[in-house]
């Protein structure tokens, strides 16, 4: 009796598909089969952890290899992006007044608090005058549309526009719409009294 040898088809085996990862895709990939390899690409808002492999391998079991939490929220701003936790320092640039806080942080949840602080053009401060003072006097920044008001000693009188305003005369740059007024008062002579003529 010659035993008998059955053909079988051999193939390599397959994995089931690859685990799913928080905020993270898969590169497309069909080969499943034992020894390939899946990549995770990081979604929107969220960045690679350093140090961390982004891949998968079918085992010789049929099972992926373990692969830990890959990707990590972020905070955009501009063109750069900034782990949960980084802190960033703003700074503008001469002429400019900053509106909001100067240090914020990246949060958990990829918002920036305090919210991002943005950089205004503003006006000088508007001219002093003798005799007289503005209602500016409260204030540092003096943004386009500030208007201030001119008051005079009393006793003495305004000349000239009571208010000025921050504006712009080419569409950049900003300025006072006018010049300062003046406080002015009455002069008061006193006439001379004719002395006696010597003889």
């Amino acid at each position: 009796n010659q035993p008998i040898y059955q053909r079988s088809s051999c193939s390599p085996g397959r994995c089931p598909s690859p685990p799913a990862v928080d905020h993270a895709d898969r590169k497309p990939s069909y080969e499943l089969l034992v020894g390939s390899t899946i990549t995770y690409i990081c979604r929107h808002g969220y960045t690679l952890i350093p140090g961390v492999s982004p891949t998968t391998t079918c085992l010789k079991n049929f099972t992926w290899s373990a692969i830990p939490a890959l990707c990590k929220r972020e905070c955009s701003l501009l063109f750069d992006k900034y782990s949960v936790g980084q802190q960033v320092e703003f700074q503008c640039n001469p002429g400019y007044t900053m509106w909001g806080s100067q240090r914020t942080q990246c949060w958990s949840d990829g918002t920036w608090k305090p919210p991002v602080p943005y950089c205004d053009k503003v006006c000088a401060p508007p001219p002093l005058i003798t005799n007289g003072q503005h209602t500016g006097l409260r204030t540092e920044l003096f943004p386009y549309g500030t208007e201030v008001k001119y008051s005079c000693a009393t006793g003495l009188s305004l000349i000239g526009d009571e208010s000025i305003y921050c504006t712009s005369d080419d569409g950049v740059n900003l300025t006072w719409s006018g010049p300062a007024p003046e406080c002015r008062g009455e002069s008061f002579c006193v006439p001379n009294h004719e002395l006696p003529m010597e003889s």
